[in-house]
């Protein structure tokens, strides 16, 4: 969008909330009498407990407990009481994922939708430091109300808004059709900010996310889901349960997340290296505001990690 009234802040935070776009995340739609029975087989978090107007964070994992994709999910309303569970991940699985999904599906009554096309998505920032007047300006928008906690969600006819872990930021869910005309207005009264520094703030705010580069790479207790609230250890059985829960209740997971810098590039799926030998892998990288260089989350060994400081700018593991 080309408009000399929108303010691009593109390198720095802004002062007050902000408009972000995000076309690195995609969603998908999981629908029929099935879906949720069918997921909660599947997924790493009980979905069946889910309130509604609640999101949690899970993953789909393989028969060995690797990580294939990981997601914010949601239920949203459809016609006549019915539901979709949409799936938030990132963009790049997107393409596979309803054919992988669909092949364990059997006689489930469900449906998978690619909602690329159909659905887009947009950050926004400032839910706790500029309260008032965010929720002033999605009214104006005529969007959904402001969720009241984190990982709570509001619905508005076709829109949905998510607001996130760290309680600050949401993600808004409108049909691409009015993409372009939701995201002007907003931008009309907050700046139109990078989608690097919404992916900076993934990083410092430790929300991970799996992309292509790192499918089946990690278990989910390397990518530190767990602590994050994206593991039941109370639920049924699910596609890696066994992998998973040994782990956690062993103690077996010798791999962890930190969260590194560097003035080089960094990119997820590349490897952290220590004496010239990778002891490590980035899950997501973006670059620093105001700085020359990157920081990223990564999936390092516990032992090599903590034996040093000269690591990047000594990276802390995440608590």
């Amino acid at each position: 969008m080309s408009d000399p009234s929108v303010s691009l802040c593109s390198s720095s935070l802004p002062d007050g909330p902000a408009v972000f776009a995000l076309p690195h995340l995609a969603s998908l739609g999981v629908a029929g009498a099935d879906a949720r029975t069918f997921l909660q087989g599947q997924l790493t978090n009980d979905l069946l407990n889910l309130p509604g107007g609640n999101a949690q964070l899970s993953a789909w994992c393989t028969a060995q407990g690797r990580v294939i994709a990981n997601f914010l999910l949601y239920a949203r309303p459809l016609a006549e009481g019915a539901e979709a569970i949409r799936l938030l991940l990132s963009a790049s699985l997107l393409p596979d994922l309803p054919q992988r999904l669909g092949r364990y599906a059997l006689r489930a009554r469900v449906t998978f939708a690619a909602e690329s096309g159909v659905f887009a998505h947009l950050g926004l920032s400032g839910a706790t430091t500029e309260a008032a007047r965010l929720t002033e300006i999605l009214a104006a928008a005529d969007l959904p109300d402001m969720p009241n906690a984190p990982l709570a969600v509001s619905h508005k006819g076709d829109n949905s808004l998510l607001r996130l872990p760290d309680n600050d930021r949401l993600i808004l869910t409108v049909p691409e059709a009015r993409l372009d005309g939701i995201q002007h207005k907003l931008a009309q009264s907050m700046p139109l900010a990078s989608t690097d520094l919404w992916r900076w703030l993934d990083v410092r705010h430790v929300l991970p996310w799996v992309s292509a580069a790192t499918s089946e790479a990690f278990v989910p207790q390397m990518m530190n889901l767990e602590k994050l609230g994206g593991v039941s250890f109370k639920k049924g059985c699910y596609s890696g349960q066994e992998v998973v829960a040994r782990a956690h209740y062993l103690g077996q997971v010798k791999r962890r997340l930190y969260r590194v810098a560097s003035k080089d590039s960094l990119l997820a799926g590349d490897g952290w290296p220590k004496d010239g030998a990778p002891i490590g892998k980035i899950l997501q990288a973006a670059p620093a505001p105001e700085q020359n260089g990157y920081v990223a989350l990564a999936v390092l060994s516990c032992k090599e990690a903590e034996a040093t400081d000269a690591i990047a700018l000594s990276p802390r593991a995440i608590a």
